[in-house]
């Protein structure tokens, strides 16, 4: 079966980050903080081996701490509004700081869009950062299966 290949899928993981940035009420910075290539040797899919998965993950640098919740807000009406379901909403979360004993806020918000299974992730750490990460589901790296994969 042919998939989108390995540039393709990240050309499309840029967009959905573009597209999601554009939903926010204030325009940060991104910073890239990783691009990667994972194989998808045992995908939660249960298809073929030889398959990859592309990401990229961006700190939303410049967001004012005190909008955090504005911008989870903003990004849960967008994606729902654009034909992704939620996976996990987390807005709420926090997380106890190991050392101190104290909670701090830790939101997750994790999405997925129905038509193509790019998944996306906006997550705060309970230091206040933000950091937006869009994953594509498991595709062939040249857009169909390499010689002798099942």
């Amino acid at each position: 079966m042919q998939t989108l290949d390995e540039q393709q899928a990240t050309d499309r993981v840029e967009r959905h980050i573009a597209h999601a940035v554009a939903a926010l009420p204030t325009r940060p910075r991104l910073e890239l903080a990783s691009e990667l290539r994972t194989e998808c040797d045992d995908p939660t899919d249960f298809g073929p081996k030889g398959r990859i998965q592309v990401s990229r993950r961006y700190w939303l640098a410049g967001l004012p701490r005190e909008r955090t919740r504005e911008v989870f807000d903003a990004l849960h009406e967008h994606w729902l509004a654009g034909d992704y379901r939620v996976l996990e909403d987390g807005r709420d979360r926090a997380v106890e700081d190991m050392t101190t004993g104290e909670v701090r806020p830790a939101p997750l918000l994790w999405v997925e869009h129905n038509r193509d299974g790019f998944r996306m992730t906006l997550v705060g750490s309970a230091g206040g950062d933000l950091s937006l990460v869009a994953t594509s589901p498991c595709i062939w790296p040249d857009g169909t299966p390499g010689s002798g994969v099942a």
